[in-house]
């Protein structure tokens, strides 16, 4: 499969904070960085489209706090669906 290099331009505040964040998660590379973030925006797609909402749970209280952001938000289930199956006659 043939590589194809992106490159990004960021404020350099929102740099430093990128490498706050993977200096936190122990990340050394800003490849591995975009691969981990890629990897949790198309899981949390993914569950979207089954009709779930993406959320942090505070398991002391059973409470949870939902996550939103425009992207996701886009993200719509199937019609006529249970858990994101598709209906089989609808």
């Amino acid at each position: 499969m043939k590589n194809v290099r992106l490159q990004l331009e960021v404020p350099e505040d929102r740099f430093e904070e990128l490498k706050d964040l993977m200096g936190r998660c122990r990340i050394t590379s800003q490849k591995d960085l975009f691969n981990s973030a890629l990897l949790l925006l198309e899981w949390a797609v993914g569950e979207r489209a089954r009709g779930r909402i993406i959320a942090s749970l505070d398991e002391a209280n059973m409470k949870y706090k939902e996550f939103a952001m425009p992207a996701l938000e886009a993200v719509r289930p199937p019609r006529n669906t249970a858990e994101g199956q598709v209906a089989a006659n609808p």
